[in-house]
């Protein structure tokens, strides 16, 4: 009696998977890549001309004007001569 019940399950899963895998080719099963790769020398020279956030927004920008500096220039102290 298991034994018709596991030939029924088995061939439930075929038909719902669209057949055993068995019988069905790998090309049909697996995809393989023909693309063109840049290559590794490239990537790298890619990624080292990107900007970082960060960097990016520590540059200059011509359209905000610098913020005086807090501290002020200390006065000099005139030297007299007696």
């Amino acid at each position: 009696m298991e034994d018709i019940e596991d030939l029924f399950d088995n061939s439930t899963k075929d038909a719902l998977s669209g057949g055993p895998l068995a019988q069905v080719p790998s090309d049909s099963l697996f995809y393989v890549d023909k693309s063109r790769d840049l290559s590794v020398k490239r990537k790298i020279e890619k990624h080292r001309e990107k900007v970082l956030r960060c960097d990016s927004m520590l540059q200059c920008n011509t359209f905000v004007e610098v913020v005086p500096s807090s501290t002020g220039k200390s006065p000099r102290r005139k030297v007299k001569f007696i």
